[in-house]
């Protein structure tokens, strides 16, 4: 049974049933950090991709997601360290760690096989939050080509 709620092109996937609709987007994120994230569940919403928010705390649960954003500072708390260790080296964690770096890392197979696992993160909030715009070109290609999504000339170079 799949439970959907469409509007205005905004697909989101009814929360009790998100872990089982395949090609659904787990976006895991604090609330502060889901806040600044307009951005990218903008386009999510635009292209029609399904996709369920969680906050760090309730991941383990949902961690064998075949899609999976996490955005996050790496010191936020709420779950977010547990979360950050498994995803990343120890080499992109100490970098994170560093005031005022961010980055993104695009993972396979952390939690489960068959998955695609993209981190954007920063050393803090306000940091994870500015890498959406840093990184505007590899997050955006990422999610094309895993729901096979057609960009427009727009979207890819903002012109």
């Amino acid at each position: 049974m799949f439970a959907a709620v469409i509007c205005a092109n905004t697909v989101k996937v009814d929360a009790a049933l998100a872990s089982e609709v395949e090609g659904t987007l787990l976006f895991v994120a604090t609330a502060e950090t889901y806040s600044g994230a307009g951005k990218f569940t903008d386009f999510l919403e635009k292209k029609s991709v399904p996709y369920r928010h969680i906050s760090p705390l309730q991941f383990e649960d949902h961690n064998s997601a075949q899609y999976i954003v996490i955005i996050i500072g790496v010191n936020e708390g709420w779950g977010a360290n547990d979360i950050m260790s498994r995803a990343l080296d120890k080499e992109e964690w100490a970098w994170l760690s560093e005031p005022g770096n961010n980055g993104i890392y695009m993972k396979q197979n952390v939690w489960t096989d068959n998955q695609n696992v993209m981190v954007i993160a920063g050393s803090s909030p306000e940091t994870a939050i500015d890498s959406f715009d840093y990184f505007y070109d590899q997050w955006l290609s990422n999610l094309a080509s895993w729901f096979g999504l057609s960009l427009s000339r727009e979207e890819l170079y903002g012109y």
